[in-house]
C-alpha cells in the first residue's frame, strides 16, 4: 500500500482534509484522464488560446499575454462531477526564478481540496531559496492585503500613521504565524525527517493544535493521516 501512497504523492496529489480513500482515489484517476486533454473537459473562459500542459497534479498555463508583471497564481477550476483542476500560471519574465515559483505554486496545487487562511502561503513560501522571502512574505497573506499595504503607503504624504499601523499590524502576523509553524515543525522533526512535507499536509487547526501541544485535538483517524503516516513513518 505504501507503494500505491507514494506514487500518488509524487504524482503531486494529497488528500483533502476529510478526504476518503476511495474518493482521493478516484480524485486522482480522474484528473490524471483530463490532464491528457485539459482544454476538452474545461467549459470556462479565457482558455481558448491557452496552452496546457500536465505538471504534476495540476495543469501549466502557458499565455504569451501574462506579462512579467502579473503575479504567478494557482487557479482552482471547477470541472464536471464536482472534480476540480488547479491551473498553474507563471509569469514570463527573465527577473523571475521560474523553477521557486513553480515549487512555490505546485504546493498550492497539491493542497487544492484545502481552504485555509492563515497557514496557506506561509507553508507555500517555505520552499523559497531566499529566507527573508519565506520570513516576510506569509504576512501579506492575501491580495486584499497587499493592496491595503500600497494605500497605506500611498498616505505617507498625509500622514505616517497608516503606513505604521500596517507594518505593525502584518509583522505581529507574520511572527505569531512564524512562531506556531516552528514549535509545530519542532514536534514533526523528533517523529519524522519529512517534517515539511507533513506540515504542508496540515490544516490551519492541526497546525496550531500540535504547536500547543494539544494533539487530542487533531483527528488522526482520518485517511489524510493514515496516508502521510504510511509514506513517512509513525508521526502521533
Amino acid at each position: 500500500m505504501k507503494n500505491v501512497y507514494q506514487a500518488a504523492y509524487d504524482k503531486g496529489f494529497l488528500p483533502g482534509p476529510f478526504e476518503r480513500e476511495k474518493e482521493f482515489f478516484e480524485r486522482v484517476k480522474a484528473t490524471q484522464r483530463v490532464l491528457l486533454h485539459p482544454k476538452k473537459y474545461i467549459n470556462e473562459k479565457g482558455y481558448e488560446g491557452a496552452i496546457l500542459s500536465p505538471l504534476g497534479g495540476a495543469a501549466l498555463l502557458s499565455n504569451t499575454k501574462n506579462k512579467f508583471y502579473h503575479a504567478a497564481s494557482t487557479t482552482i477550476v471547477e470541472l464536471k462531477d464536482g472534480l476540480i483542476l488547479p491551473i498553474i500560471s507563471v509569469p514570463s519574465s527573465r527577473w523571475i526564478k521560474k523553477g521557486e515559483v513553480l515549487k512555490h505554486e505546485l504546493v498550492h496545487a497539491r493542497r487544492a481540496l484545502f481552504e485555509e487562511k492563515k497557514f496557506e502561503e506561509a507553508i507555500a513560501f517555505r520552499t523559497s531559496t531566499s529566507k527573508f522571502r519565506a520570513l516576510v512574505s506569509p504576512s501579506f497573506g492575501t491580495n486584499r492585503d497587499l493592496l491595503l499595504f500600497m494605500v497605506a503607503a500611498s498616505l505617507t504624504s498625509f500622514s505616517i500613521l497608516p503606513i505604521i499601523t500596517c507594518v505593525t499590524f502584518f509583522s505581529i502576523r507574520g511572527i505569531r504565524c512564524q512562531r506556531a509553524m516552528n514549535k509545530c515543525l519542532f514536534y514533526l522533526q523528533k517523529k519524522t525527517n519529512h517534517q515539511e512535507e507533513v506540515l504542508a499536509a496540515m490544516t490551519d487547526s492541526e497546525i496550531i493544535s500540535m504547536a500547543k501541544g494539544e494533539l487530542e485535538k487533531i483527528n488522526f483517524s482520518l485517511f489524510r493521516w493514515k496516508f502521510l503516516e504510511t509514506i513517512f513513518g509513525k508521526i502521533k
